[in-house]
């Protein structure tokens, strides 16, 4: 039974927490009438009047307690009535948390934002429900806060036993600076004494380059390199890291190949020509001896092209039999 452990993708966390759930409940389940009704944020008691505030995304959302203040501003803004900011007024102690939920029409763990959000800032995480489901899904918080974080599966027979997501405060990404481009690329993985790299920390994998340290070089795996002149455009890698990993495998092969930029093909020093596909490289799978081209082929080559050939297998193109 093989066994294999991929980095599958990333996951991006703007609010601090994630959840794990079927995509359908979020289609058919997911609350979303509440949101930004009332404002979520802590209500603060000022410990000398005893008045109560909030902030209130610049009074556009309101609070749903009638006798909260709202701020004037965001949370370094000053209160006119104090002559300090909210932030300044908590590190005083002046401001403290009134302990009042801000929210008490949201239910903790109910199947909404709100409802994580609430349940996350009592437990840090927690089994989230809707309707008369128990086991919706989870969420949580996360402890090294907003950020994108590399997602691992581990794979027996190329079925997924268990995926897990790598928390830390470096992201897990090790970054490299190429030295003839100045470029700065973080490694997915290691592979043959190449790097899998993306330009981002947090870029879609169909951006995977692959880094040759040796010669300081980046391939584009995704780029379409079936012309030799004009603009290059993206292409769709099913799988990226496979993609990239039988770039390197072609690479170190010890075959000699040359590309013939005329008639879209490889040739190497055996005297077999291999398709040229549209990520610019041979098409191993498929080929062919040059002795079984046609003269529309041979006539298509470029004089360049003529001469690399014969070069390459030493016989001039006139001289190369027919395949009848």
């Amino acid at each position: 039974m093989k066994t294999e452990i991929k980095k599958i993708g990333f996951v991006r966390a703007d609010s601090g927490q994630l959840m794990i759930c079927d995509p359908c409940f979020i289609n058919n389940h997911f609350k979303t009438d509440d949101v930004d009704r009332y404002s979520n944020h802590t209500i603060f008691k000022h410990t000398k009047d005893q008045s109560l505030w909030q902030f209130s995304y610049n009074g556009k959302i309101k609070s749903y307690h009638k006798k909260v203040n709202q701020f004037p501003g965001g949370y370094n803004d000053v209160i006119p009535k104090y002559k300090k900011t909210p932030q300044e007024l908590m590190e005083l102690e002046e401001f403290i948390d009134s302990g009042i939920d801000p929210e008490p029409h949201i239910k903790e763990g109910d199947f909404s934002f709100d409802g994580m959000c609430k349940m996350n800032s009592k437990k840090s995480y927690g089994q989230f429900v809707f309707e008369n489901s128990k086991h919706a899904g989870v969420t949580f918080i996360l402890g090294y806060g907003d950020g994108t974080y590399p997602v691992y599966a581990e794979l027996k027979d190329d079925i997924i036993q268990k995926v897990w997501i790598e928390f830390s405060d470096d992201q897990n990404m090790e970054k490299i600076i190429t030295k003839s481009t100045n470029r700065t690329v973080y490694v997915l993985e290691h592979y043959r004494g190449y790097m899998l790299v993306l330009p981002e920390i947090d870029a879609d994998l169909q951006q995977i380059e692959v880094y040759d340290p040796e010669n300081d070089t980046l391939f584009i795996v995704g780029l379409d390199d079936s012309k030799s002149q004009g603009n290059k455009q993206s292409i769709h890698l099913d799988d990226p890291i496979k993609a990239a990993k039988e770039y390197v495998d072609w690479n170190e092969r010890n075959t000699d190949f040359i590309l013939l930029d005329s008639v879209g093909s490889f040739i190497d020093n055996r005297g077999i020509v291999y398709p040229k596909l549209v990520n610019g490289l041979p098409d191993i799978e498929n080929h062919m001896n040059i002795q079984d081209t046609y003269s529309e082929w041979r006539e298509s080559l470029s004089d360049i092209d003529k001469k690399e050939v014969e070069k390459m297998i030493g016989m001039k193109i006139k001289d190369i039999p027919y395949p009848y």
